[in-house]
């Protein structure tokens, strides 16, 4: 190889080398800090897309709509749950859908069979979200806004 290919070899190595340090350098920057978002454009994506009704899409109960309006909201097979399924695969007090002003949440209250949403079963209280569909025995609900 002559000298001038030596030379252009070494300025394409050690520009590489810059360019990986800096894709490092910005890769834990990232993971430090955050990625940058707008505060004022978030807070109105999410008050815009605030769950209001939630209706049951498959089941017995279908086309049924309730309200999300501040009140919690008991799904089981007992006579006193706000939305009573006849389903043996629902537990007495299956689930429990309540707020804290500003978020909409789910807790499975410890069911036989489990509560699952967006097809996954949640074993904590888990947020809800416009579009989440909830499963419960054999009937699904969507969050809809």
């Amino acid at each position: 190889m002559t000298d001038l290919s030596f030379v252009i070899a070494r300025i394409a190595i050690v520009v590489a080398i810059w360019l990986f340090i800096f894709l490092c350098i910005a890769l834990i920057r990232r993971d430090v800090f955050g990625s940058h978002l707008n505060p004022r454009k978030n807070r109105s994506f999410k008050e815009d897309h605030r769950p209001s009704s939630l209706r049951v899409v498959s089941g017995q109960l279908t086309g049924t709509v309730i309200p999300l309006s501040g009140v919690d909201i008991l799904i089981g097979r007992e006579p006193g749950c706000s939305l009573t399924f006849s389903d043996d695969f629902v537990s007495a007090k299956h689930a429990r859908i309540f707020t804290n002003q500003k978020v909409w949440f789910i807790e499975d209250l410890q069911s036989t069979n489990g509560t699952f949403v967006n097809s996954k079963k949640i074993s904590k209280v888990s947020e809800l979200a416009v579009g989440d569909k909830i499963k419960i025995g054999r009937s699904t609900m969507r969050v809809e806004k």
